[in-house]
């Protein structure tokens, strides 16, 4: 395999249903750098990109059906790969320099989409507010 580039910083905004941020590699590992974070909210409820707000899922009871990651928290950083079904991941639990954070090993290659974890209809993303930069870190052989 020829060795892959860290992706630099990419403008991730909570009210965008999915942000493109590159190219992964299937059987590469990664890291992700999460900074900058500005307001990062769901209308007046306020979030963190890695935790989300546990507060939001209580009384979401149809929410929690319907939003993009049944398993992460509202507000959330969530990723997958493009036209790979199933792949859905908290961001979160793969952070470079994060206690107990694990590599993101991709099954399938394609760009890596993010996304506010929020209900799927386009109308919830509209009240969504902030923004964060994403980069990627090619840790294989690291």
């Amino acid at each position: 395999m020829a060795a892959m580039t860290d992706i630099a910083p990419v403008l991730v905004e909570a009210h965008a249903r999915a942000t493109v941020i590159g190219p992964l590699e299937a059987g590469r590992r990664y890291r992700f750098v999460i900074s900058d974070v500005q307001h990062w909210s769901d209308g007046a409820i306020p979030s963190d990109p890695v935790t989300g707000n546990a507060r939001a899922d209580a009384g979401r009871v149809l929410g929690f059906l319907f939003k993009k990651m049944a398993e992460a928290p509202f507000g959330a950083l969530v990723g997958r790969i493009d036209g790979a079904p199933h792949s859905e991941f908290a961001v979160g639990d793969h952070l470079a320099g994060a206690d107990g954070a694990s590599d993101f090993e991709p099954k399938v290659s394609g760009d890596l989409i993010v996304a506010f974890n929020d209900v799927i209809l386009d109308a919830a993303y509209a009240d969504n507010a902030g923004t964060l930069r994403l980069s990627v870190l090619d840790v294989t052989g690291a």
